[in-house]
């Protein structure tokens, strides 16, 4: 990864995420940074810049702020990264279909079954 590289990592459910975090983050070696609110990625954004976090993958179900209003923050900030939603959400359901439309740029499941997907995107 290029120098300064880091991925911000958004999971309120603190077994999963460092379920990602090891499957993924660590496996590949990949720098991140994890939070577990909406607020705390914008936060975050706010104080490192718009291009410290070229990847962000947020899940959608936060208890501050869904992960739709924080990717809508995001890119009305002028964010023009990556950004990934995480969701256990199933296809079709309504607030899937809206955390989709709201700036990401890819939206995958929760499912151990998504981590390759991940992986790639990372790669």
């Amino acid at each position: 990864f290029p120098p300064g590289f880091c991925v911000l990592y958004a999971e309120d459910d603190a077994v999963l995420r460092r379920s990602v975090e090891l499957r993924l983050f660590v496996k590949l070696g990949v720098p991140y940074e994890s939070v577990c609110t909406g607020a705390a990625v914008l936060a975050k954004v706010r104080q490192a810049g718009l291009e410290a976090y070229p990847l962000i993958i947020v899940d959608n179900c936060m208890p501050d702020m869904t992960g739709s209003e924080a990717v809508g923050h995001l890119r009305r900030f002028g964010y023009r990264g990556t950004i990934v939603g995480m969701t256990g959400d199933p296809q079709g359901c309504d607030h899937r279909q809206a955390f989709e439309a709201s700036g990401l740029d890819m939206c995958t499941g929760k499912e151990p079954s998504s981590i390759p997907e991940l992986s790639a995107k990372l790669k």
